[in-house]
């Protein structure tokens, strides 16, 4: 199951996740957020990330210009986006995740999407990363699972709980894996990459 770990503003916090062999890093290039990181920053906390592991963009309402020029100073592989950006995707250099903000059952109707995308829990007062989760009962029998990546309070606790519901294509972890804001537990990270592993024998 594709695994990324999300909001990192640290080297020595990349460089654990790498070793536990996550397929994806996140970077979030939002000025709101509480894990805002600049180009600059990025580039130098993810040098020798093997190519093999995604270098993921997260953006919110940002231009097309600006995320360009970030993902080539910032050497990133594509973009998770959760604001209007979609209606201007095919002017991105790179494939690009988007995001869904679920709040009830029908918002999965609203899905218009081919590729992979991202579900997270609704917040009036944030794009992501509150440590919520919305409601993974809606998701038996939704069709388009094996495209869906599961954000929003997932952790090692509950993670058992969304399997027995939904085997999704991957899962995206962020305040799940975390201290505080932006600086990660090396604990949890291994925890959750462990009991992944786990559940998925």
């Amino acid at each position: 199951m594709f695994c990324k770990y999300c909001g990192f503003t640290r080297k020595a916090d990349v460089d654990f996740a790498v070793s536990l062999g996550i397929d994806a890093i996140g970077l979030i290039f939002y000025q709101k957020s509480k894990r805002y990181i600049d180009a600059a920053k990025a580039a130098r906390i993810t040098a020798g990330v093997p190519s093999s592991i995604l270098k993921v963009g997260v953006f919110v309402n940002e231009s097309v210009e600006v995320m360009n020029h970030i993902s080539i100073e910032a050497g990133l592989d594509c973009f998770q986006l959760f604001g209007d950006e979609m209606d201007n995707a095919s002017f991105l250099r790179k494939p690009v995740i988007p995001s869904y903000r679920i709040k009830q059952q029908s918002d999965l109707g609203d899905i218009d999407c081919t590729g992979y995308f991202l579900l997270d829990a609704f917040s009036q007062t944030s794009a992501g990363g509150t440590g919520h989760s919305f409601d993974w009962s809606f998701l038996k029998n939704f069709p388009l699972t094996d495209k869906t990546i599961i954000a929003g309070g997932v952790n090692s606790e509950n993670l058992h709980h969304l399997l027995e519901i939904s085997r999704p294509y991957g899962v995206d972890l962020s305040s799940g894996i975390e201290e505080s804001p932006g600086i990660k537990s090396h604990k949890k990270m291994e925890q959750f990459k462990n009991k992944l592993e786990e559940l998925l024998i």
